[in-house]
């Protein structure tokens, strides 16, 4: 009986566990709306007239497992893995790992990497 109780207990806390990770207000499809970069606040159009590529299709996909997904302009832009931190969001690939925030006022994400802030908004 025992036994059984305590499989029963270790379900009800992963189950516990994993709705928690579903509440998170990161979790979502978000589109970027605006970067940050050298001193100055582009728009998306305006950053992509200054890149010369199109970054209105621009998604991020943080999904409520743990992973993300970055879709680029002509690049999947591949997988990515978030997890909660120190009251606050971190988000990493292979190659970086960096802050993810979310403004609750403004309902936006963001992220630095390199010194340049891309913000998204929801989808």
């Amino acid at each position: 009986m025992k036994k059984v109780l305590s499989g029963v207990l270790v379900v009800l806390v992963l189950v516990a566990l994993v709705a928690c990770g579903s509440n998170a207000p990161v979790v979502g499809t978000w589109k970027l709306d605006s970067v940050s970069a050298f001193g100055q606040e582009f728009s998306v159009a305006e950053f992509s007239e200054l890149s010369e590529q199109d970054m209105s299709a621009i998604e991020m996909e943080i999904k409520s497992n743990g992973t993300a997904t970055l879709s680029l302009p002509g690049d999947d832009g591949g997988t990515a893995k978030w997890k909660e931190v120190d009251g606050g969001y971190e988000i990493s690939d292979s190659t970086m790992t960096a802050p993810l925030v979310y403004d609750a006022d403004s309902d936006t994400v963001s992220m630095e990497i390199s010194g340049v802030t891309m913000i998204f908004v929801r989808a």
